[in-house]
Protein backbone atom coordinates (compact mmCIF):
# COMPACT_ATOMS: atom_id res chain seq x y z
CA UNK A 1 0.00 0.00 0.00
CA UNK A 2 1.25 3.48 -1.15
CA UNK A 3 0.82 6.96 -0.71
CA UNK A 4 2.45 8.02 -3.93
CA UNK A 5 -0.24 8.10 -6.42
CA UNK A 6 0.11 9.08 -10.29
CA UNK A 7 -2.72 9.56 -12.76
CA UNK A 8 -3.57 6.53 -13.22
CA UNK A 9 -3.71 5.00 -10.27
CA UNK A 10 -5.90 8.05 -8.83
CA UNK A 11 -8.20 6.87 -11.82
CA UNK A 12 -8.26 3.05 -10.23
CA UNK A 13 -8.38 4.45 -6.85
CA UNK A 14 -11.64 6.52 -7.87
CA UNK A 15 -13.30 3.73 -10.16
CA UNK A 16 -13.24 1.32 -7.20
CA UNK A 17 -14.39 4.04 -4.64
CA UNK A 18 -17.72 4.57 -6.99
CA UNK A 19 -18.21 0.77 -7.02
CA UNK A 20 -18.49 0.60 -3.55
CA UNK A 21 -20.01 4.02 -2.86
CA UNK A 22 -23.06 2.63 -5.24
CA UNK A 23 -23.32 -0.07 -2.76
CA UNK A 24 -23.90 1.62 -0.17
CA UNK A 25 -20.33 1.99 1.89
CA UNK A 26 -18.62 5.16 3.43
CA UNK A 27 -15.43 5.23 1.50
CA UNK A 28 -12.20 7.14 2.35
CA UNK A 29 -8.99 6.85 0.55
CA UNK A 30 -5.27 7.15 1.30
CA UNK A 31 -6.04 6.31 5.37
CA UNK A 32 -2.75 5.91 7.61
CA UNK A 33 -2.53 2.98 9.89
CA UNK A 34 0.23 2.76 12.46
CA UNK A 35 3.42 1.09 11.33
CA UNK A 36 3.57 3.22 7.84
CA UNK A 37 0.93 1.80 6.19
CA UNK A 38 -1.24 3.67 3.84
CA UNK A 39 -4.33 1.90 2.53
CA UNK A 40 -5.78 3.04 -1.11
CA UNK A 41 -9.10 2.82 0.58
CA UNK A 42 -11.24 2.29 3.24
CA UNK A 43 -14.36 1.31 3.18
CA UNK A 44 -17.74 1.09 5.94
CA UNK A 45 -20.75 0.15 5.96
CA UNK A 46 -23.13 -0.21 9.17
CA UNK A 47 -25.53 -2.82 9.06
CA UNK A 48 -28.97 -1.49 10.41
CA UNK A 49 -30.21 -4.77 11.51
CA UNK A 50 -27.50 -6.09 13.36
CA UNK A 51 -25.74 -2.61 14.11
CA UNK A 52 -22.38 -4.06 13.27
CA UNK A 53 -20.15 -2.33 11.21
CA UNK A 54 -18.56 -4.20 8.03
CA UNK A 55 -14.82 -2.80 7.48
CA UNK A 56 -11.98 -3.34 4.90
CA UNK A 57 -9.46 -1.68 3.12
CA UNK A 58 -8.58 -2.32 -0.49
CA UNK A 59 -5.34 -2.22 -2.38
CA UNK A 60 -5.88 -0.52 -5.79
CA UNK A 61 -3.50 -1.07 -8.48
CA UNK A 62 -3.53 0.15 -12.34
CA UNK A 63 -1.83 -2.11 -14.99
CA UNK A 64 -1.40 -1.88 -18.64
CA UNK A 65 -2.67 -5.66 -19.40
CA UNK A 66 -3.68 -7.81 -16.91
CA UNK A 67 -0.85 -9.94 -18.71
CA UNK A 68 1.45 -8.15 -16.84
CA UNK A 69 -0.26 -8.27 -13.24
CA UNK A 70 -0.18 -9.60 -10.23
CA UNK A 71 3.03 -10.61 -8.49
CA UNK A 72 2.83 -14.49 -7.07
CA UNK A 73 3.77 -12.46 -3.59
CA UNK A 74 0.96 -10.09 -3.71
CA UNK A 75 -1.05 -11.90 -1.58
CA UNK A 76 1.17 -13.05 1.16
CA UNK A 77 1.89 -9.18 1.49
CA UNK A 78 -1.62 -8.67 1.55
CA UNK A 79 -2.23 -10.92 4.40
CA UNK A 80 0.24 -10.04 6.36
CA UNK A 81 -1.17 -6.02 5.97
CA UNK A 82 -4.26 -7.11 7.12
CA UNK A 83 -3.06 -8.88 10.38
CA UNK A 84 -0.66 -5.75 11.07
CA UNK A 85 -3.99 -3.85 10.86
CA UNK A 86 -6.75 -5.93 11.98
CA UNK A 87 -9.08 -5.34 9.18
CA UNK A 88 -9.59 -7.59 5.47
CA UNK A 89 -7.62 -6.44 2.78
CA UNK A 90 -8.82 -6.96 -0.89
CA UNK A 91 -6.70 -6.61 -3.86
CA UNK A 92 -8.40 -4.74 -7.31
CA UNK A 93 -6.35 -4.45 -10.40
CA UNK A 94 -7.82 -1.83 -13.00
CA UNK A 95 -6.95 -2.52 -16.57
CA UNK A 96 -5.99 0.25 -19.38
CA UNK A 97 -9.10 2.61 -19.33
CA UNK A 98 -10.40 1.31 -16.34
CA UNK A 99 -13.25 -0.78 -18.68
CA UNK A 100 -11.71 -4.03 -16.80
CA UNK A 101 -11.16 -4.73 -13.56
CA UNK A 102 -10.07 -8.06 -11.47
CA UNK A 103 -11.04 -8.35 -7.73
CA UNK A 104 -10.61 -10.70 -4.70
CA UNK A 105 -14.19 -12.67 -4.52
CA UNK A 106 -15.31 -11.05 -1.58
CA UNK A 107 -14.45 -7.68 -2.55
CA UNK A 108 -16.89 -8.23 -6.04
CA UNK A 109 -19.29 -8.96 -3.53
CA UNK A 110 -19.60 -5.91 -2.14
CA UNK A 111 -19.05 -3.75 -5.29
CA UNK A 112 -22.30 -2.80 -7.20
CA UNK A 113 -21.44 -1.74 -10.95
CA UNK A 114 -23.22 -1.88 -14.42
CA UNK A 115 -22.26 -5.18 -16.43
CA UNK A 116 -22.17 -2.42 -19.37
CA UNK A 117 -19.82 0.03 -18.02
CA UNK A 118 -17.73 -2.49 -16.25
CA UNK A 119 -16.40 -5.71 -17.02
CA UNK A 120 -15.20 -7.16 -13.01
CA UNK A 121 -13.55 -10.73 -13.32
CA UNK A 122 -12.46 -12.57 -9.86
CA UNK A 123 -9.39 -13.12 -8.94
CA UNK A 124 -7.92 -16.77 -9.05
CA UNK A 125 -7.13 -16.72 -5.19
CA UNK A 126 -8.55 -14.97 -2.41
CA UNK A 127 -6.60 -12.90 0.22
CA UNK A 128 -8.97 -11.92 2.81
CA UNK A 129 -7.75 -13.51 5.98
Amino acid sequence: MTNKKNGREEFAVSLMSLALVRSGYQVQSEVRFPGNIVADLVARKLDSETNIEEVFAVQVKWVNSFENSPSSNQPTQIEKISQRIGIPVYLAFVEGDGASVKVDAMLKERMLYSDDDLNVSTLSTTTEI
